[in-house]
């Protein structure tokens, strides 16, 4: 009688002959659920805590929504630019037609090496993602694909006047459709998929909370972790508003435990202040003392009694700073 072992290999050798090699694994030959490959963000509180797995995840799709104004695309830059960081191909599909050059350029992306797909309906958005990935070439990565947002994407059959029940029937279909096949073809090519959403209310909900995300269930459910980023307190420098802290909240993941929540703070002028949000969290954290300084030393600390390695964004920044600050050597003359 055959062992339970051998029976498992046949079991998993007859779909692979069936449906290809990588329709089956047995997990002795390594487990391909787990995470292997991510995009370091930056923002260490993201990658560390919240995300839990050290950067956007390889393979997996994330959604991040929230109410506008709230620093959703602000983090779509800084998304976009550590893939460019990392040597990966950095795909920006955005169909809000709200692109802004000089704000890229701000959170570090090069928009030289910088895809930016603006397609008009959601079918044409589905077939620009599948072209997109096709072209990626096989060794490169890791990579990134920003989808923002789904709630500006119309179907195609709104755009020609169809019933509303008709559309919202084609809409629902090509998102799942959607959901489906571009996460999986993104993990055969090394790509991070972030999908941005909006929130919206639900009318007449007397109890529990009225907020809901275009798009269905579809998203929901193949999302590897679902990140809500709400508008917190704006920071002031007297009457201006220079910035304003992110409430981000994980509603779902795959990765580590969920329901977590931090503050990140943006300031408009400069990006996401890596260096405050990650003292901010050690304060939460109990694991440097409340009255702690917003300085490089309590940066430094805070990291350490984390447990989190320095953050490349902040190296990049504090480099630039040490370089700012040291004068130019003399030349000799000739």
């Amino acid at each position: 009688m055959p062992t339970r072992l051998k029976v498992l290999e046949g079991i998993v050798g007859k779909v692979r002959a069936q449906l290809g090699a990588d329709s089956a694994i047995m997990l002795s030959e390594g487990n391909r659920s787990e995470v292997t490959e991510v995009i370091p963000t930056g923002i260490s509180v993201l990658d560390h805590y919240l995300l839990g797995c050290g950067g956007l995840p390889v393979g997996r799709m994330i959604e991040v929504y929230g109410p506008e104004g709230a620093g959703k695309s602000s983090l779509m830059y800084a998304f976009l630019a550590a893939a460019q960081r990392e040597k990966g191909v950095a795909i920006y599909c955005e169909t809000e037609f709200a692109f802004s050059e000089n704000r890229a350029v701000l959170f570090g992306v090069n928009p030289e090496e910088l895809a930016l797909l603006q397609p008009n309906n959601l079918e044409e958005t589905y077939d620009a993602m599948v072209a997109a990935l096709n072209a990626i070439p096989e060794g490169v990565g890791p990579n990134l694909l920003v989808w923002d947002s789904i709630a500006a994407t119309p179907p195609k059959a709104e755009q020609e006047g169809e019933a509303a029940d008709i559309a919202m029937g084609k809409r629902a279909q090509m998102l799942n459709k959607l959901c489906r096949n571009i996460p999986q073809l993104a993990a055969k090519k090394r790509c991070s998929v972030v999908f941005v959403n909006q929130v919206r209310e639900k009318i007449g909900v007397m109890f529990g909370s009225p907020e809901t995300t275009p798009g269905g269930a579809s998203v929901k459910f193949f999302a590897s972790a679902r990140i809500r980023i709400g508008a917190g307190k704006p920071l002031k420098d007297g009457a201006d508003e220079i910035g304003r802290d992110a409430e981000a909240k994980m509603k779902k993941n795959k990765l580590a435990p969920p329901h977590r929540e931090a503050l990140l703070r943006l300031k408009y002028e400069e990006g996401w202040d890596e260096r405050w949000s990650t003292i901010s969290h050690a304060k939460d954290q109990e694991v440097v003392p409340a009255n702690t300084k917003t300085t490089n030393k309590a940066y430094g600390d805070s990291l350490a009694s984390l447990k989190w390695p320095a953050s490349e964004l902040f190296k990049v920044a504090d480099a630039e700073e040490r370089l700012e600050k040291t004068p130019a050597p003399e030349l000799p003359e000739e």
